[in-house]
């Protein structure tokens, strides 16, 4: 029996109007004419029974009848215009069906009809023999050969496939057909497929079946076998093998190409960039699926453009220069933001063209789904097919799939490292910890302010990410900054740069020193040809910098400046336990200047005019142009202050009548003569804070009502320069007037008077000095306890108790012994 394949090939090209069918009636063929003609769909027909299906009841036995006699007999009545024929159809309509031959297949016969009225459709000769019709004008090629191989007939569509005629090709062996070096497997192959019928397209090998051409050229072909006996005497028949050959070159290209771009695939996986991935699908459209003129755009989600990353060689030629696009107006756009393919024969007559002028025509565009789009173009139109855009469609899938992993590495590998840097900065931060612990050792230990900032350089100078540190601060004259000490590899780069507070020059050092605030340069490399600070750090292999100030209170002592041997080394969280060391040295450094004003009994006079009104008595003597002498202070735990000022012409007037309405002031006590008083503040007092730094206040005196002087002394120890800049810091309105060197070498005290008042309580220390400053201990006394006791409020026993307790703590303080604990009332 001929193929399902040969037949369905044969009778769809004619539409003859053509039935086949098995003894029993079975239709096993038909073809749409024939459906068309009687009204019933393909499919209801198949493997149904003729008679039953398109036959009426009354003629379907006697219709049987004949096409078993038809069948037995296995001749071609053809010749008889009257021969055996039966009505069918159905819906009332009726056509004459005539039995025109028989074929024979595999034991079994098929009768072939055809609707009479169909007749004036076929060629001449097709009443003599309709298969041999059937044969010549199929659409397929179709070589016809005997069982020994040898061909009896070619249709005009295999004479084009082969390059030859048929005269040419008849009487030859089916093996010409195919190359010569295979002509052995290529006989086998014939052997095997007439016994087994059926549809191959490969050699038992596998290897791809193809035919030669008058030229030598290979074609792909699938071939379809039937074997065919002919009807007749039995003396004549004849077995006969057709062959249906198709060419599947596209076919076979295609699958090609599939194969390729798996390959591709694999290919793209190795890719770790965007850019990677762009040119690799530039380069597998132009050697896989063979398109010269290939675009990869990719989406800019800030700029709302398309971008082109990637682009062939000849593309240039046909797009021009290549720009970004817009989603808008674009037909690039218009298919990313669709997320869908668009192939246009000529995309000039696009609503969004980009550029009506353009030289391309056919352009495919091929979205890759959030990344981009491919873009294939041509100067023909009508160029791209639908295998072109499956192919560059699956070249897509296999972009995105590796986008998508090359996103998660890429996510991976910046979270990696993410946690090694905060690792990295962990483990810093940690060790810049322990250098706090080590500092605040230094701290207790160090016995001067040069000793502490060279073991605070030594530590820092030697810590890793740090190779060099040095410590500065800002010289007499103010204009720049001096090197105090440094340690650690570099320290050369001192002997040559340029430390000037000039604003032009502006090194991390100097800007940290006159804006008080951290400085952190992460790359010293960038603009290196314009600063010369940064060409020297350069040249000494200094890649990246930090300055804290070293401040305390709002002074600024000095700068550490610390430099590291890579860039970036300076994270927010170094640079910020950076600047608590920086307060901690500050607050120190302090301490140990305070110490020193303490222990020192003489010192440096300094005149200040003072313009801001911060301290209530300055305000004082401001508006009323009067003058006090500072006698003495105490700070309580409430945050009030307790002065003891002595006044000056005419202050006492002035302090008994404006002290009571005057902000800042809690209350005012005179005490044993007219000039000496006792005032609570609830302000900040001007020795208060002049006074954490070692500086004692010694007069205050009113030039004007918005100026007044103030007369300090400061430590030996202390330079003129530090002591204006915590004066001017405190009161911003301050000038130095002048400047009284002491006229003999200071005294040491052999213990601070400070720290003995600090044995005393709160209530101790007032009795104590009230009693001293109103005159208790003179003689003859200028107030008696009594008296004191009656401004105090309490009674004269408990003042008494509370003196005499004093007393003792302090003695106890100078002789070395421990006073006892108890507050005597």
């Amino acid at each position: 029996m001929p193929s399902a394949q040969f037949l369905d090939s044969v009778l769809e090209a004619l539409s003859a109007g053509v039935a086949v069918v098995d003894a029993t009636g079975r239709i096993t063929h038909v073809d749409d004419a024939f459906c068309d003609a009687v009204g019933t769909d393909r499919t209801a027909l198949l493997d149904a029974d003729l008679f039953d299906e398109l036959v009426a009841a009354e003629h379907r036995s006697a219709a049987r009848s004949e096409l078993r006699t038809r069948l037995d007999r296995g001749s071609d009545d053809s010749d008889d215009a009257d021969g055996p024929r039966v009505a069918v159809g159905s819906d009332g309509a009726s056509h004459d069906l005539v039995w025109q031959s028989t074929i024979a297949a595999d034991g079994e016969r098929f009768a072939v009809g055809r609707l009479d009225d169909r007749t004036e459709t076929l060629w001449p000769d097709s009443v003599a023999d309709p298969y041999r019709a059937l044969v010549e004008n199929a659409p397929v090629p179709i070589i016809v050969s005997d069982r020994t191989g040898q061909i009896r007939a070619v249709n005009a569509e295999a004479e084009a496939l082969i390059g030859r005629s048929r005269t040419e090709l008849t009487g030859e062996r089916v093996t010409t057909l195919h190359p010569a070096a295979d002509a052995a497997r290529y006989e086998e192959l014939f052997g095997a497929h007439v016994r087994t019928g059926g549809t191959r397209r490969s050699l038992p090998d596998g290897e791809q079946i193809h035919v030669v051409d008058a030229d030598g050229d290979a074609t792909p072909v699938e071939i379809s076998v039937a074997t065919v006996e002919s009807g007749g005497e039995a003396s004549t028949d004849e077995t006969l093998i057709h062959g249906i050959f198709r060419d599947i070159s596209d076919q076979v290209w295609y699958e090609r190409t599939l194969e390729e771009l798996h390959e591709n695939a694999r290919d793209l996986v190795r890719a770790e960039t965007e850019a990677e991935v762009a040119e690799s699908i530039v380069e597998t459209a132009v050697e896989t699926i063979r398109r010269d003129v290939v675009v990869v755009y990719r989406f800019d989600a800030d700029a709302e453009q398309l971008r082109p990353i990637a682009y062939s060689e000849q593309t240039p030629a046909v797009f021009g220069e290549l720009s970004p696009l817009s989603l808008a107006d674009s037909v690039v756009g218009e298919a990313y933001l669709r997320n869908d393919s668009l192939r246009l024969d000529d995309v000039r007559t696009h609503e969004r063209v980009h550029d009506p002028e353009t030289s391309v025509r056919s352009e495919l565009v091929v979205p890759i789904d959030g990344f981009g789009v491919i873009v294939c173009g041509h100067p023909s139109a009508g160029e791209f097919d639908a295998t072109d855009q499956r192919l560059v469609e699956l070249l897509s899938k296999n972009a995105e799939a590796v986008l998508d992993r090359t996103e998660r590495e890429q996510e991976l590998r910046r979270q990696r490292q993410e946690l090694e840097r905060r690792t990295k900065t962990l483990q810093q931060a940690e060790q810049l910890n322990a250098d706090i612990r080590e500092i605040v050792r230094i701290a207790i230990t160090a016995d001067t302010r040069a000793e502490l900032e060279q073991e605070a350089c030594e530590l820092f100078g030697g810590a890793d990410p740090f190779t060099f540190a040095w410590i500065g601060a800002p010289g007499p004259e103010r204009d720049e900054l001096v090197s105090r000490t440094w340690a650690g590899d570099g320290q050369g780069y001192l002997d040559v740069a340029d430390l000037s507070l000039d604003d032009g020059v502006r090194a991390p050092a100097a800007r940290t020193a006159q804006t008080g605030e951290t400085t952190v340069v992460e790359n010293t490399a960038v603009d290196v040809q314009e600063y010369p600070w940064r060409r020297d750090a350069v040249r000494r292999g200094f890649r990246s910098v930090v300055a804290v100030p070293l401040q305390y209170r709002g002074v600024l002592y000095g700068v550490l400046t610390v430099f590291a041997d890579r860039q970036d080394a300076i994270s927010g969280r170094i640079a910020a336990v950076l600047e608590e060391c920086g307060e901690l040295l500050a607050s120190v450094m302090s301490t140990m200047e305070w110490e020193d004003a303490v222990l020192s009994r003489g010192g440096t006079e300094l005149e200040f005019a003072i313009g801001s009104p911060a301290c209530p008595l300055l305000r004082l003597a401001q508006e009323h142009q009067c003058s006090f002498s500072f006698r003495g202070l105490h700070q309580k735990d409430d945050g009030d202050t307790t002065v003891f000022v002595r006044s000056l012409a005419g202050a006492a007037d002035c302090l008994t009548e404006t002290a009571a309405e005057s902000t800042g002031i809690s209350s005012t006590r005179q005490l044993g003569d007219d000039a000496l008083f006792q005032v609570t503040l609830s302000e900040p007092f001007l020795a208060a804070t002049l006074a954490q730094y070692g500086i004692r206040l010694r007069r205050i005196v009113g030039e004007g009502e918005t100026d007044a002087r103030a007369r300090v002394t400061i430590p030996a120890t202390m330079p003129v320069h530090r002591a204006v800049e915590i004066v001017s810091t405190a009161y911003p309105q301050t000038d130095l007037r002048s400047v009284d060197e002491p006229g003999a070498p200071p005294v040491t005290a052999q213990r601070s008077t400070e720290s003995a008042l600090h044995a005393l309580t709160d209530r101790q220390r007032e009795t104590l000095e009230l009693a001293y400053y109103g005159g208790y201990f003179e003689s003859p006394k200028t107030l008696s306890g009594a008296d004191l006791a009656s401004k105090m409020d309490i009674s004269s026993s408990a003042f008494h108790n509370r003196l005499h307790a004093a007393q003792r703590n302090l003695l106890g303080m100078i002789f070395g012994e421990q006073p006892p604990t108890t507050d005597l009332e």
